[in-house]
């Protein structure tokens, strides 16, 4: 029981210490990258396929697949706050929203 203690305590400190704010950070750039090149994929399949860049049979997928990719970047943004902007969590939200 007081091992559960001390180690509680130890990520306790850790996560309050600078070394904390750095994960932090870190975490926020990468889910920020990761929303970014979502939403990113998802523009260029939704255009590949609305611009004829794609043939027939395979423009329900890039649609299917470039719609999906771009409600996952925003979600990420939707569901970590805290690494974006509220203009942005607003536009998202909006852009969600059916």
């Amino acid at each position: 029981m007081r091992f559960r203690i001390a180690v509680i305590g130890v990520l306790a400190g850790l996560l309050v210490s600078g070394c904390g704010v750095v994960t932090v950070d870190k975490g926020c750039a990468q889910i920020k990258k990761q929303s970014l090149e979502k939403r990113e994929w998802g523009r260029e399949l939704l255009n590949s396929a609305m611009e004829g860049r794609v043939t027939d049979d395979a423009k329900a997928q890039a649609e299917s697949l470039g719609a999906r990719y771009f409600i996952e970047g925003l979600k990420l943004i939707t569901d970590n706050p805290q690494c974006f902007t509220e203009d942005e969590i607003k536009f998202a939200e909006q852009l969600l929203t059916p």
